[in-house]
């Protein structure tokens, strides 16, 4: 993989962003990647970023806000067809119907296990 691919995270827990960045680190070294906290500064990179390839949505948001921020994230240039792999503290039907409605191109349920998301990562297009 080149080290043109770019990683855009949304992390709801703060805490857990070190953890997860010495596992990108780890894993992906090539990989350019940003980790923000607030959907006002994920739509803002998404706006100044032309090279994010994937979007991982792994908030503590409400079904409500997840959608609102899929169809702002849809409403970009930039986020048109952006692949969007979101995380759900409550996998029920509904939820996971409305975030595929919404855009998510496939979700987890949460909690998930690290070898899960490294498998899901290896699995994307750039690495066929």
């Amino acid at each position: 993989m080149s080290s043109s691919f770019c990683l855009l995270v949304l992390k709801g827990n703060k805490d857990e962003i070190p953890a997860l960045q010495s596992i990108l680190q780890q894993n992906f070294p090539d990989w350019t990647y940003y980790i923000v906290h607030d959907k006002d500064t994920l739509l803002y990179l998404l706006e100044q970023k032309k090279d994010i390839s994937l979007l991982l949505l792994d908030s503590e948001i409400s079904e409500a806000e997840s959608m609102d921020l899929l169809r702002q994230l849809r409403l970009l240039k930039t986020g048109e067809q952006l692949p969007v792999v979101g995380f759900c503290p409550n996998a029920s039907l509904a939820t996971t119907n409305a975030l595929m409605l919404g855009g998510t191109t496939t979700f987890f349920q949460k909690p998930t296990t690290t070898d899960a998301m490294l498998n899901l990562l290896r699995k994307l297009p750039a690495f066929t």
